[in-house]
This record gives C-alpha cells, structure tokens and sequence, in this order.
C-alpha cells in the first residue's frame, strides 16, 4: 500500500514536470506562430494612439540592434491603455491601497514592538499581540466576505466600492486617535470588513466593463497596482520606521488612495451586466441604462461603427441566465457550493496562501532580521518590493502563453525549488561565507517573484473563469471566505512559529507544501486558455457528472 502511494505520488510529480516543460517548450520553440494568431483574432475597433516609440534610444540600442519586439511594444500598450482607462483605474486604486497597507505592516510592526518607537499611551506589543493586529485585518476580510455572500440578490459593484471608500477613508484617519490596544484591534478588523466586500466587487466591475479580449491584460492592471502599492507602502514604511509613533502615519495614509477611489467610482456608470440581469428596472429600461453605460465605457470606438458596435455587445450581454425576467434570479445557495468551481477555488486558495510567499513579504522585516539583514532592511526590502511590481504585469503575459495550468504548475514547482535553496542557504549561511548569504536573499526575492508571475494573477483570473456569470460575484466572494479564513490563521500562527521554532523549519514546512500543490493542480484544475466560457463550465458539469456516477 505504502509503495503503491509513493510510485502514484512520484508518477504525478513526474506528470506535472513533463507537462510544464512541454509547455515552456511550445511558447518557445512557436513564438511567431502565436503572435500571428493573436493578431489575426484582434480587430481594430478602437481608435488607439501608439504611446511607446518604435525606434530605440541610442543609448539602448546595443540591447535591441533588431528593433523593439513588436508583442513587448503592443503588450506595454495594452496595459497603459487600461490602466489610464477610469473604469480600471479607480477599481485599481483599491488594490493599490490594500497593496500600500501590505507594505507598511512589517515596519509597523517594528514600531509596535519597540518600546523606544512605539509612541503614545500603547505598551510594546507581544508575538501574539502582533499576529491579532495582522490577523483581525484579514478576519475582517473574512466577515465582509461573508456578508457579500449572503446577499440573496447580486448587488451592484460600483455602488459597494463607493460605499467601502467611503469607510476605508474614515477607518483610516481613525488610526490618528487610537489609545489602546483594543481600538487598534477594532480599526484593523473594520479596515479588514471594507476589504472582504471591495474585493469581489472590483474584480466584478473590472470584468464586466472592459471588452473581452482585454479581460486578462486588465488582471495585470488591478495587480500590477496592488504591486506598486506594495513598493509604495515599502518606501514609506522605510522612510517613517525611525520615527517614534509613526505606525499611526503608516496605516493612516491609506486614507488618500481611498478618497481618489471614491470620488472616481461615483463618477463611473453601473456595469452593464448588472443592469440587464442584477438591477430592479424592467426589461426595456435595462437595456436603454446598459446601452448608455456602454457608451460611457467605450469612447474610444471608431465613430462610424459604434452604434453597430454598441448593439453587437449588447445583445451579447443580453443573453444569460435572466434574459426578459422583471425580477432578478436570487441566489441557488446549495448550486454554488456543489458547482465544480467551488472546489477548484477552495483547493488553490489553499496552497496559494500557504505556499510561503504571503508570509514572508507581509512579515518581511522580521523575516529578514531573522536571516542577518537587520542592518539592510530598507534597501533588500525595495528590492525585493521592486522585483514583484516588476513580475506582476509580466505574470498576464506568461499566463495566456503558458495557459492557465501551465502557468500554476510553474508556480509550484518554481516555488518549491525555490523554498529548498532558501533552506539550504539558509542553514549553511549561518555558519558560511556571505556569499551563501546572497543566495538566500536572491532566493527569496525568487519565490516573491514567482509568486507575482504565476500563482498572484492566475489564480484569481481562473476563478473568474470557472464560475457561470449567474455565480461569478457570489463565487468570488466564496473565494474570498476561503482565502481570508487561510491568511487569518496563517497570519497569526506564523509569528510564533517563527518565534518558537526558527526559520528552518518554516522553510521545510513551505517546500511540502508547494510540492503538493504541484500535484493537486497536475489533477484537478481544468485549462481555460483560449476557451470560452460556456465551453469551460459545460466540461465541468460533464466532468462532475462522471465523476458522480
């Protein structure tokens, strides 16, 4: 029994190894073949102005003596185009503000546990104090999920991020007057509540606004914010740690992105998907208020075909699951939770956030004190901060060449190669030359990077995917219970784990763990790359039906 489960274990592994070499074989052995397909699916519809130039500077030109790549020019232009376009922006904004709260933590933290920085009335904070701070943050994340699932009618995304910017910015300039422990505590869980219930509701508006081909490149968008957040919050949690009290300034300025976030939000129309199957009005009416939200959303249409252009996506819209009903579909509860997605969601949640990465960035200062770099926290933290906005806007390009499955098997497999030389380094640096040393920080700044390419943007865009558009808001708020519920206990044990036992073990635990989820992704997640949606859930009831039977 024993060999048997070893030999199916290896065969797996093996399986997944082979499948991810296959792919990185293709993407490079057919680059041209690809990209004339991509381009031959692309029409120009839009009105678009060429932003980067075609010809290279001088002073570059030894690096590119055949010209810029044309796929590296057009996918840099696709991501600003998104990224200036305001109903990608403001949503994005939320991500950059949550990303800016990530990055001042770990210096936060520092404060609260120095008696000579912390400030104010408050004591220096113990291990477990500290893991109540991070982990009430993402139990609140936990609860605003929650109460976004139990609506029975899906509500309107727009409407919520106007509401939770509106929070955000009064929980944050709430950090301002915080006297004890327990009032920390609150503001981080309610700081947390506002994030449960963005989060779905941004990723919902971005996909139902921007145009179908842009889907994936607008993921990189919300991400690559989230990212520059981080470096931002990075920056300034560098710049603020020497200063005594300054934690307060630290979780306070979230304040402003929330405030841009807000006004922006309540300037942009509703989704029009949710105004043909979510909102009250009759059917008439939803589609006049959906066609004058298109034309909000779209004024880069070529004006000769846009009212064409227009109709076409609308009658698109139009079809699903509500079509001429007056009242909207309330929610199935016991469809979402026996839906195949389901499972395929809570399964990634898991090893994404127990794969490592999530811990050690969020408790980077101390994880870095703890490998010998206290003396260099400021500069390997930017570095480090910098390597994952770098990362993250390439991780949507590797996605659709690697596909989806082969994009998560390089995460785990990547991690997990990653981890083994962080722990290796890690155990010989101590008694070893520096040179072990740089190893260990170039290993962890691998498993960050890794993590921003592959397991960051992937996982979220699948499940997006694998839900029907009738569960797609409720499954990603189900997501997000599954995620926060992960983060919280790994938020709060982590700083005791490595309080009592060290990094060593922590290493080896990580390296498990990601090698396992290599073989859940070889054996459960489906491919949904270049397939349309309908197809994608209609293989999975066929699967789940056989599977049944």
């Amino acid at each position: 029994m024993a060999a048997d489960l070893l030999f199916g274990l290896y065969s797996s592994l093996k399986g997944s190894v082979i499948e991810l070499s296959e792919s990185l074989r293709c993407v490079i052995d057919n680059p041209k073949e690809e990209t004339v397909a991509q381009h031959a699916q692309a029409e120009p519809v839009r009105l678009v102005r060429p932003i980067l130039p075609r010809e290279v500077p001088r002073g570059l030109a030894f690096c590119f003596p055949q010209g810029l790549p044309t796929r590296l020019v057009a996918e840099l232009e696709t991501q600003f185009h998104l990224a200036t376009s305001p109903h990608v922006f403001f949503p994005s904004l939320f991500n950059f503000a949550s990303g800016f709260d990530g990055g001042v933590t770990s210096f936060a933290v520092l404060q609260l546990t120095d008696p000579t920085l912390i400030g104010g009335l408050l004591m220096p904070l113990s291990a477990w104090d500290i893991g109540a701070v991070v982990s009430s943050r993402v139990c609140g994340a936990l609860c605003g999920s929650m109460l976004l699932l139990c609506t029975s009618k899906e509500p309107s995304s727009r409407d919520i991020l106007v509401w939770t910017a509106l929070g955000l910015t009064a929980i944050s300039l709430g950090t301002f007057f915080v006297a004890d422990r327990n009032a920390l505590l609150a503001l981080r869980f309610l700081s947390g509540l506002t994030e449960g219930l963005s989060s779905p509701a941004k990723a919902a508006y971005v996909v139902e606004t921007v145009e179908a081909e842009l889907r994936g490149p607008s993921n990189g968008s919300r991400w690559a914010a989230f990212a520059l957040g981080s470096c931002a919050g990075v920056a300034a949690g560098a710049v603020l740690q020497p200063i005594p009290g300054a934690w307060q300034l630290m979780f306070g300025a979230v304040a402003v992105p929330s405030v841009i976030a807000g006004i922006g939000m309540a300037s942009l129309p509703h989704s029009p998907r949710w105004l043909v199957h979510g909102s009250d009005a009759a059917s008439a009416e939803r589609r006049s208020l959906a066609l004058e939200s298109l034309e909000t959303l779209r004024p880069s249409i070529d004006p000769h075909e846009r009212q064409l252009e227009l109709q076409k996506e609308l009658d698109v819209i139009c079809q699903g699951m509500r079509g001429d009903k007056e009242e909207p579909v309330p929610l199935n509860v016991r469809e979402l939770f026996q839906h195949p997605a389901t499972e395929i969601s809570a399964l990634l949640t898991c090893f994404k956030q127990a794969n490592g990465t999530v811990c050690l960035t969020t408790y980077l200062a101390p994880v870095m004190a703890a490998m010998g770099f206290q003396n260099h926290l400021t500069t390997l933290g930017v570095v480090l901060m910098t390597v994952r906005s770098v990362a993250t806007p390439l991780g949507i390009v590797l996605m659709d060449r690697l596909g989806r499955r082969g994009s998560l098997l390089l995460g785990c497999l990547g991690s997990s190669v990653s981890m083994s030389t962080l722990l290796l380094s890690h155990i010989l640096g101590s008694h070893a030359s520096a040179g072990l040393m740089t190893l260990s920080f170039t290993s962890l700044a691998a498993s960050a990077a890794i993590f921003e390419l592959c397991w960051a943007p992937t996982s979220f865009q699948l499940t997006t995917e694998l839900y029907p558009q009738r569960l797609r808001q409720h499954g990603l708020a189900l997501s997000h219970v599954f995620n926060y519920a992960v983060k919280a206990l790994e938020m709060q044990v982590f700083p005791m784990a490595l309080a009592i036992a060290g990094l060593t073990p922590v290493f080896a635990v990580f390296v498990v763990i990601n090698a396992a989820g290599s073989l859940v992704v070889y054996h459960v997640v489906p491919e949904t790359c270049g397939r349309s949606l309908e197809e994608v859930e209609r293989e999975l009831l066929e699967d789940s039906d056989e599977h049944l039977s």
